[in-house]
């Protein structure tokens, strides 16, 4: 924990100033943020430097024209569902995203791992992250809540 709070503290604007006054083995007194806390602060917030009207144009095209493959480097970015009321957005770097895709599929698949694979995902946003479980022998299908229901199934 000292370890990510170090490099927190240090790639984070935002919480380099949050946490002053505290050390980082203080780590359970941190005080809390919220939803609109972090938003407020996102470009700050994270430990990477992104420009954030990028980030913003590149999601809003993305919902536009429902082609999510687009990154800022080697990040995809996106925006959440909103379930809660305010979006937020998620930014995940090629690392991250075949660390998702291993959870995935050791929590996913039950036999062997010489055998095909068909994967759905019925989401109101694909990603590159989804997109990276495929492979020769998993078939990946991303499903888009936002197209009518007659054109779900191919």
């Amino acid at each position: 924990m000292k370890r990510q709070v170090k490099f927190v503290r240090k790639n984070s604007p935002f919480y380099a100033k949050h946490w002053e006054g505290l050390s980082d083995d203080e780590w359970a007194k941190f005080p809390l943020i919220d939803k609109s806390i972090m938003m407020d602060n996102l470009a700050d917030l994270l430990t990477t430097r992104l420009d954030m009207n990028q980030a913003r144009e590149l999601a809003d095209r993305a919902e536009q024209n429902r082609d999510f493959s687009p990154k800022i480097g080697p990040y995809s970015i996106g925006y959440s569902s909103g379930t809660s009321g305010s979006r937020g957005m998620h930014f995940l770097s090629e690392k991250e995203q075949a660390s998702w895709a291993g959870f995935m599929l050791s929590r996913g698949l039950d036999g062997s791992i010489f055998a095909r694979y068909k994967i759905g995902l019925i989401l109101r946003a694909n990603s590159n992250t989804f997109e990276s479980v495929g492979s020769s022998r998993i078939k990946f299908n991303f499903y888009d809540l936002m197209k009518p229901l007659d054109e779900l199934h191919d």
